[in-house]
């Protein structure tokens, strides 16, 4: 499957990496950028493995589980494409539909 990322999720990685190279420094940075090309390494080789988000249909959401940040995603199987759509602090309140 191709991966895509929406504006609005470039400009969340782009936040999460600036703070957290900020706020913690290049190693933690590094370790993050990581574990985020994991998690989209696995959803690019099995899309459906993740968490259905109730009352958005097609939206998956995947925790990163070492880090505070769940990734949001849409499979486009017409298309055989995935879009990333947004990723989010599990610290904020929770997007339209998602269950804690």
């Amino acid at each position: 499957m191709n991966v895509e990322y929406t504006r609005r999720a470039v400009a969340d990685l782009a936040d999460i990496a600036a703070n957290s190279r900020a706020a913690f420094g290049d190693g933690l940075a590094a370790a993050l950028e990581r574990r985020f090309r994991e998690i989209i390494g696995q959803i690019e080789w099995d899309p459906g493995s993740a968490t259905p988000v109730k009352n958005r249909p097609g939206v998956h959401v995947v925790a990163l589980v070492k880090y505070p940040f769940r990734l949001f995603y849409r499979i486009v199987a017409t298309d055989d494409r995935v879009v990333i759509l947004h990723i989010r602090s599990t610290s904020r309140r929770t997007w339209k539909g998602e269950q804690r």
